[in-house]
């Protein structure tokens, strides 16, 4: 279910397991659905965000997706349990409230830890 929801345009995709048998996809209306490519079909669509997913990264030695929007929350979804494990964004009055964020990127293999945003206001900002 889910894919009438999915009228809207792909604005990020990304693998979302180590072998690429699922695909993540973003939309302009903040859902993020996977795909199985297997079948191909749809396994999930959910809205996490409530504007635009600038960013989609995979992170699949903990099974999760990490998003973020204009909406300025950044989301890990667990891949497995089909849940929100962490939702967040900047404190209120501190560098980044309410900047919307247009792209994501974890920190690689040595720094998988790390989520670094950058924000429509130029600013790179590391979580």
């Amino acid at each position: 279910g889910g894919a009438s929801h999915l009228d809207g345009p792909a604005s990020r995709l990304c693998p979302a397991t180590s072998d690429h048998s699922l695909l993540a996809s973003g939309d302009e209306r903040g859902f993020v659905a996977l795909w199985d490519l297997r079948g191909p079909q749809l396994e999930l669509a959910v809205r996490l965000h409530e504007s635009r997913v600038t960013g989609l990264q995979g992170d699949w030695e903990r099974q999760r997706l990490v998003s973020t929007s204009r909406d300025t929350y950044i989301i890990l979804y667990d891949t497995q349990q089909r849940q929100v494990v962490e939702r967040g964004l900047p404190a209120s009055c501190s560098c980044g409230s309410g900047v919307p964020n247009t792209v994501l990127a974890l920190g690689g293999e040595q720094q998988r830890h790390l989520i670094l945003v950058g924000g429509a206001d130029g600013k790179l900002r590391v979580w």
